[in-house]
């Protein structure tokens, strides 16, 4: 048994070290790391050229960022050993090391940190997360749970959050990351690609708001912002601190999050005369705001003004304020949100709008692309145009796409618990898995929310 083992061990070696064929040959690991062959067997070094013990057998089984290793001692002639295998005294030294365990070993890195602790089974059962970090010389880098290095050893403070919780009010396209590294000894703010580790965008300024790298806003001093715009920079008052979505396909910005104080804006931050309040962004030329609408003024019989009733109206404008839609079900309680944080459309031109009998979503003409009749359900935008619908497990509970389509097919939802599914971005397409199963996506979706794949279809 033994000698078929160590036969294994040494095929596996073979295959998997194709390239060592003799003394001197490396493998490159990482951008830090790399195997080397040498006459007996192996050793790691690293960029430094500090070198590992020798290894008698070498390999990687897999693409998990495990290595194992073996170290054979020779024959200790002073040992009689008995004819039977059974009882053959064995010294061998066989260890499995992660890649960031045997740089930290070696003193290439100080400490590794991820959402979970690096064991086989969670990195192939995703549960690490898709990017953590390394540590040198107070120096940081973005690293995969296999190994591969995403970004230099060059940051000097680092962050990851949802975008739903960051306090710059990032975009729903994907989770960034917030570091800081120095640049000819001034900080420079950066904002990772949390898939590639690019820098998609860097400033010394402080970031007031960040949609994406072509629309971002800025302070460069107390009285000064400039917001860069579809790539092209303005001065803008302190006001536009206020915006959450910018206006699409048109030309007037909505500062909503003042509430009393909402008001209608140009590019240059002047503001535009209206007894409307917004409470959207605009899209393509439309916009949800609220007018107010007091009865006409009548007076008792001493002259003394009596009380005016007030009446609210939520309607869609459009960009020269002519009303295109009344919105005849909003009541004064309505609530219209897109997410827990904003009030605006998405990309798509939709927004959830809750009410105390229903929730629907609503494009930005007025029409429902999916209503659900049924107090207390929840609609929440988990992904730009990819809606969560949940009432605690009752047959409204579901995944939508921007057209009201069904993600999750009865079988599938008969087979498991919709709380069970778990949605996931990835480069080029999104998937829904399974929480414990969160790398084998049981439905696949384009870029456009449109289903490539689903099993039990």
């Amino acid at each position: 048994m033994k000698n078929i083992f160590l036969l294994f061990i040494i095929i596996n070696s073979f295959l998997s070290n194709a390239q060592l064929n003799k003394s001197g040959d490396i493998i490159k690991l990482n951008d830090y790391l790399s195997l080397k062959k040498t006459e007996k067997g192996y050793v790691f070094t690293d960029y430094k050229g500090i070198v590992s013990k020798e290894y008698t057998y070498a390999y990687i089984p897999d693409s998990s960022g495990f290595i194992e290793t073996m170290i054979v001692p020779p024959p200790d002639k002073h040992i009689i050993y008995a004819s039977n295998p059974c009882y053959t005294t064995d010294n061998t030294e066989r260890k499995t090391y992660h890649i960031f365990e045997l740089m930290k070993e070696l003193g290439t890195i100080e400490k590794y940190s991820f959402e979970n602790e690096l064991t086989f089974s969670n990195i192939k059962d995703g549960r690490t997360g898709d990017y953590g970090w390394v540590l040198i010389n107070e120096k940081y880098a973005m690293v995969t749970p296999d190994g591969k290095f995403l970004t230099d050893l060059k940051y000097d403070a680092i962050g990851w959050f949802d975008d739903r919780e960051s306090p710059f009010n990032f975009s729903r396209n994907r989770t960034l990351l917030f570091n800081q590294r120095k640049e000819k000894k001034t900080n420079i703010t950066v904002i990772l690609d949390k898939f590639t580790g690019e820098e998609l965008f860097a400033t010394k300024d402080s970031i007031v708001k960040y949609w994406n790298a072509e629309n971002y806003l800025i302070k460069k001093s107390k009285n000064k912002y400039l917001l860069v715009y579809k790539s092209k920079v303005h001065n803008v008052p302190k006001e536009f601190i206020n915006l959450d979505g910018l206006p699409i396909e048109s030309s007037i910005f909505t500062n909503i999050r003042a509430r009393k104080d909402a008001l209608f804006m140009d590019i240059n931050g002047k503001k535009i005369k209206s007894e409307l309040k917004p409470l959207t962004n605009f899209y393509k030329g439309h916009c949800i705001v609220l007018e107010k609408i007091l009865e006409e003024q009548e007076f008792n019989y001493y002259g003394e003004p009596l009380y005016r009733k007030e009446t609210n109206i939520v309607k869609i404008i459009n960009e020269q304020f002519e009303t295109i839609k009344i919105l005849e079900t909003f009541e004064q309680r309505d609530h219209l949100e897109s997410n827990r944080y904003n009030d605006y459309f998405n990309d798509y031109g939709q927004i959830i709008v809750s009410n105390r009998k229903e929730s629907y979503v609503m494009d930005y003409m007025g029409n429902t692309i999916f209503k659900i009749d049924k107090k207390g359900t929840q609609i929440e935008e988990i992904y730009k145009g990819i809606y969560e619908v949940n009432d605690n497990g009752s047959v409204y509970s579901n995944f939508y796409n921007q057209k009201g389509e069904k993600i999750i097919n009865q079988k599938l939802l008969n087979m498991y618990k919709f709380d069970s599914f778990k949605f996931k971005e990835g480069i080029s397409e999104n998937y829904f898995t399974l929480y414990y199963h969160p790398n084998f996506p049981l439905i696949k979706l384009n870029k456009n929310n449109d289903i490539i794949f689903s099993e039990y279809q």
